[in-house]
């Protein structure tokens, strides 16, 4: 009996998005495999993002909701989707034209078992052209990779996948939890580590998504947040907290590699609270401290050991058997 070919809704969030929104809608309408539907969530815009949504018609619907952030956006989408797979994508960036095609080809040659499927993605020339992939040092030897437990490829260093060029099975995604709504910044590294840990995960060998520059809305995350500010930290000690309260049964290595990241989330925003005279920055040293108290002592002596040193990728990277991936050395925090 051959399998039917999967089904897509494409989820788009936008918030004040009108100059850019109709490009990714019709990067996901100009798809060789089409979605079902595209659901364009407007998450409360003061501009014109619904009015150009609700121009398409068709299999393009626009859902309305006070602002609520990114995540939220994405659950209520997921939600209301009618496919059995969500494909997302962000309102200012735009799919190649086979992506969804690429993924439709590794979910039957793996008989759908992943609960999510991610492509790579490439900035535009005007931003390098730098793929998401040679970013993060990952590569697949073939067109694509399935992993039966994906906890490798989502505790690296950098990530190699992005939520606008990957799909979930929608039932799996929802009954996990979807993404945590409550945390407005880094939900999707949170969600990768949520649905990949343990997990069967695939990827798929090829462009997926065009990532654009930012607008000039200002409204882009990844240009208003990066490892220098202080909210990258205050939600990367929210993110390994919870992941270790989630996950008490991982190995004693990766719980320690796990803990050396809240340890030093911890300790840069103690650095930054103390140089304020921010009592809060006491605070963070104490739970710097209590992340794990050993390693605390030896960044404290200026001996603390490297992430590799903790947990050496190649080494584990080289016992996943046949179906891995091709994992290269990983970058350090």
């Amino acid at each position: 009996m051959v399998n039917p070919a999967p089904t897509f809704t494409c989820v788009i969030p936008a918030y004040n998005r009108e100059g850019t929104v109709g490009r990714a809608i019709e990067s996901a309408l100009a798809q060789s495999h089409p979605p079902k539907e595209v659901l364009v969530v407007d998450d409360g815009s003061s501009d014109r993002t619904a009015e150009v949504v609700e121009g398409y018609g068709g299999v393009v619907r626009c859902l309305r909701q006070a602002n609520a952030g990114g995540a939220a956006a994405r659950n209520a989408g997921s939600r209301a989707a009618t496919a059995e797979w969500i494909a997302f994508l962000d309102s200012d960036d735009y799919w190649t034209p086979g992506h969804l095609e690429a993924v439709a080809r590794a979910v039957g040659a793996t008989g759908g078992r992943a609960d999510f499927y991610f492509a790579d993605l490439r900035r535009t020339e005007r931003e390098g052209g730098h793929r998401q992939w040679e970013q993060a040092r990952f590569t697949t030897a073939g067109p694509h990779a399935f992993l039966a437990d994906a906890t490798p490829w989502v505790v690296r260093p950098r990530i190699p996948m992005m939520l606008q060029g990957s799909v979930f099975h929608r039932r799996r995604f929802l009954a996990k939890g979807a993404l945590w709504a409550e945390m407005p910044r880094r939900h999707d590294t949170h969600g990768f580590l949520v649905h990949g840990i343990g997990s069967p995960v695939c990827a798929v060998n090829h462009v997926g998504c065009i990532m654009t520059a930012d607008d000039g809305s200002g409204t882009r995350l990844t240009a208003q947040m990066d490892a220098r500010s202080r909210l990258y930290w205050l939600y990367s000690a929210r993110i390994w907290r919870d992941v270790l309260a989630r996950f008490p049964h991982l190995p004693s290595q990766r719980r320690r590699l796990l803990r050396h990241r809240l340890l030093v989330a911890h300790l840069h925003l103690a650095r930054e609270g103390l140089r304020r005279f921010d009592p809060r920055g006491l605070w963070h040293l104490l739970r710097a401290a209590g992340a794990d108290p050993g390693l605390f002592l030896a960044s404290l002596r200026g001996k603390r050991p490297s992430e590799e040193e903790l947990l050496p990728y190649g080494e584990e990277d080289g016992s996943l058997g046949s179906e891995a991936a091709s994992l290269t050395a990983a970058e350090q925090i």
